[in-house]
């Protein structure tokens, strides 16, 4: 009978904590280079009028808020190192990030025409951060 309390106690803890908005599973994250992910918040917000919104993040470090950006994606896109990010205006300036993903370093905001002449982004064509959560999906 001790068993059957001790389980029902774990489990019940696990519901708990899933539905105190914890990820155990990490479900919500995609990973995209190393450590840094994709995160989809599929509550979202009064702004996303329900639809799921979605944040950068660096699964080795406690990222809180906007995670690794200053805002959320709106669209993303990646190479072998870097990673192209629009970045929209809900935390901080909106425009184009890039991410390094070795170093994890984050720049910008820049405007379209500094990132068209980045030679580091060359070939990267970002999408719609709902659609990057499908194909990086489909990739695990």
């Amino acid at each position: 009978m001790r068993r059957v309390a001790g389980l029902f106690s774990v489990i019940a803890l696990l519901l708990v904590g899933v539905g105190c908005d914890q990820d155990p599973f990490g479900v919500s994250n995609r990973t995209i280079r190393g450590e840094i992910a994709l995160h989809r918040n599929s509550e979202g917000g009064p702004e996303s009028k329900g639809s799921p919104i979605f944040y950068l993040v660096d699964r080795a470090h406690d990222a809180s808020g906007f995670g690794i950006l200053r805002g959320t994606v709106g669209r993303i896109g990646w190479n072998t190192r870097y990673i192209l990010v629009w970045q929209n205006n809900d935390g901080g300036p909106p425009g184009w990030m890039v991410v390094d993903s070795e170093k994890k370093t984050v720049e910008g905001p820049f405007d379209e025409a500094t990132v068209s002449a980045d030679p580091r982004v060359q070939g990267i064509t970002p999408v719609e951060a709902s659609v990057a959560w499908k194909k990086l999906e489909s990739a695990t």
